[in-house]
């Protein structure tokens, strides 16, 4: 299972990063990014996210990506 691990604050992304260290299948994406891009191009290449973030953000970026709840990644937000 892929895991992406995306947050948005200093805090969050060394969340971000002691939750990877669990995970050897888990990656934190510090790219330099919007993070609605971010979900664009991860949403069809990992398994799951993990989104260190408002929920509200993470509602907002993935509605329109969402297509089939058999399909489609895991979304695990953490506020």
């Amino acid at each position: 299972m892929k895991i992406a691990i995306l947050a948005l604050t200093n805090g969050g992304n060394r969340l971000a990063k002691r939750i990877a260290n669990f995970r050897i299948d888990g990656f934190v994406d510090t790219r330099d990014l919007a993070v609605a891009k971010k979900f664009q191009e991860l949403w069809c290449e990992v398994d799951a996210f993990v989104c260190i973030m408002a929920t509200g953000i993470v509602v907002r970026c993935i509605a329109s990506l969402c297509k089939d709840k058999k399909k489609d990644p895991c979304v695990v937000v953490l506020d």
